[in-house]
């Protein structure tokens, strides 16, 4: 682990506090601190009954309320209203402390402005401060995978069967199961496979077994579920190859200073990686809808995802009386960010990046993209 393990009292209730309150305009995040010493709240103004009432119900944990500059609702507004009418705007948020807003765009290379000039055009739109990010999402899948033809785990390399072929591999995510009828299937990607795609394992000699079909998305949340009929509460770890595995003991929802480990079938296990914000909107090229999701990064500037690795799941260990706990947060890679003096020349699907930025895990890393900057998500959707 980067950061000290946070305790499970303190976990919990930045988790509840960003789960009731995400819908507030008063409310911006909630955030441990690096040191683990504080949950601090974002907040504007008046401290709500709400508010309150969570705040008395968890009497162990130091809490700080820090006040935004702007009402955090106001500033969510004002940024969905201008991407309805920019198509330039290829990602933004709302700063965790409602400072202002991150945004990143898309340009021609004809057409290039800098970060100052994009800075400005923005602050003038929104009446507020705007830090330019020069990376743009793209996904993270990829042609080539590792296998798991049993257990159906997350973290598990599958692979695609289209048009009587085998075609690109993502990870398997978080198993699930439908509480009414039973149905049990596994999270991942939507922006891997359309509704109805066949996926498949390997079994490292010229055999695949069926995973199971797509049976429903979530383009919004870039979420997909395969009906794999197995929902074994485990995910792969360690390394890219590994036949190591470890139990989810719980849920969690995201908040700032979060770190997260990411366990994707190519770059491998990857710890380190804070979280910076839990509301960022982009849009992949060619990609159905905007997406949202929060925004992590890789705290020793390492790379945390790739090509291959979408889809996989995401956990934190948090510190209990009896130990360490591995809380499933129902997340997943969706994507990893494109960034300026991080990525090949080619990236994953189209754009332009000037520098690589090697990436760890499978020995043909040295052919695929990578970034310590990662976009997780919230899978919403029901298993049919």
């Amino acid at each position: 682990m980067a950061l000290p393990l946070v305790s499970e009292d303190m976990s919990r209730l930045a988790s509840e506090l960003t789960k009731n309150l995400a819908g507030n305009p008063q409310f911006a995040s909630s955030e441990v601190t690096a040191n683990r010493d504080r949950v601090v709240v974002h907040w504007h103004g008046k401290e709500s009954p709400e508010l309150a009432g969570i705040i008395s119900s968890h009497k162990t944990v130091p809490i700080e309320i820090r006040q935004t500059k702007f009402l955090p609702g106001d500033l969510r507004q004002r940024i969905a209203r201008l991407s309805k009418a920019d198509i330039d705007l290829a990602s933004y948020s709302v700063n965790h402390d409602g400072s202002g807003f991150r945004i990143s765009v898309s340009q021609s290379a004809e057409n290039r402005k800098s970060p100052a000039e994009i800075a400005r055009h923005y602050e003038a739109e929104l009446q507020a401060p705007v830090a330019v990010s020069e990376a743009s999402p793209e996904p993270a899948n990829s042609y080539t995978r590792q296998f798991d033809n049993y257990w159906h785990l997350g973290g598990a390399r599958i692979y695609s069967w289209t048009n009587g072929t085998y075609n690109g591999a993502c990870t398997s995510g978080f198993t699930v199961r439908q509480n009414i009828t039973g149905n049990e299937g596994t999270m991942f990607a939507a922006h891997c496979a359309r509704l109805g795609t066949q996926w498949s394992a390997w079994d490292g000699g010229p055999y695949y077994y069926p995973w199971g079909n797509v049976t429903a998305n979530d383009y919004y949340h870039d979420g997909s579920i395969i009906h794999s009929g197995t929902s074994y509460g485990f995910i792969w770890t360690s390394t890219w190859d590994s036949d190591v595995y470890t139990q989810i003991n719980g849920d969690a929802y995201a908040y700032v200073g979060q770190e997260i480990c990411y366990s994707g079938s190519y770059s491998g296990l990857s710890c380190g990686n804070i979280v910076k914000n839990t509301a960022e909107t982009y849009q992949f090229q060619g990609y159905p809808t905007q997406i949202t999701a929060f925004r992590s990064e890789n705290i020793s500037s390492q790379p945390a995802a790739g090509n291959g690795d979408s889809g996989g799941p995401g956990y934190q260990l948090v510190s209990t009386l009896l130990g360490c706990k591995t809380l499933g947060s129902g997340y997943y890679f969706g994507s990893a960010d494109r960034g300026r003096n991080k990525l090949p020349r080619r990236p994953w699907s189209g754009g332009r990046a000037q520098m690589q930025f090697n990436c760890l895990g499978h020995v043909s890393s040295k052919h695929r993209c990578c970034h310590g900057m990662v976009h997780p998500h919230v899978l919403t959707i029901g298993l049919v």
